[in-house]
């Protein structure tokens, strides 16, 4: 500005931006925004207007101001707008995107969790199918030595044996596929000579 001949502070430049703005927001208050460009390209359609006299006198006073610069604020204002609708217009692009991320990362995790509760599903009835079948292993153990036993005091012994090994091998598998093998407990040396 000052290589142009203007020898004016910042202070100054916005006291002026201030006051010019005051005006239009002033001028498009008193007549209405739609209205408000019309007026200052034709002054005479203030006549016609539905307005006190005191605020027509004010109106003619702000338009025939040589501060007013109505056509540069409102270009100035529209190209805020405009700007301001571009940022709008960015964020919601971005909140959409950021929204179909999340909503994609939903359905993979979703879909990792349905799996895991099929497969865990099916590991379930695998391993009802094997209770049933190790219950009908021990039958089959118990008719045979029931039917094909030599003796009544043999197979009364051995039914019991039996069973109590088929439910020993059923509680394993079970407990193997369930959980992993727990750590034996080993007492301390110490303690154990204490007690001894």
């Amino acid at each position: 500005m000052m290589e142009k001949g203007f020898y004016v502070s910042p202070q100054q430049c916005e006291d002026k931006f201030n006051d010019l703005n005051k005006r239009y927001k002033r001028v498009n208050d008193l007549l209405g925004k739609g209205t408000a460009c019309r007026v200052v390209e034709n002054q005479a359609l203030l006549d016609t207007m539905d307005l006190s006299p005191k605020a027509k006198e004010e109106a003619r006073k702000l338009l025939n101001s040589k501060h007013l610069f109505f056509r540069e604020m409102c270009a100035y204002h529209n190209a805020r707008k405009a700007a301001e609708l571009e940022e709008q217009r960015v964020a919601y692009q971005c909140r959409a995107f950021q929204l179909e991320r999340q909503h994609f990362k939903w359905l993979r995790f979703s879909t990792n969790k349905e799996r895991e509760m099929e497969r865990m599903k099916l590991d379930n009835e695998r391993l009802c199918l094997e209770n049933d079948r190790m219950l009908l292993l021990l039958r089959q153990t118990e008719l045979e030595l029931a039917h094909g036993g030599s003796g009544g005091g043999g197979s009364s012994a051995a039914v019991p044996y039996a069973e109590q090994q088929l439910m020993l091998q059923n509680t394993n598998t079970n407990t193997n596929q369930r959980r992993p093998a727990e750590q034996p407990h080993i007492p301390n040396a110490d303690h154990a000579s204490a007690t001894a």
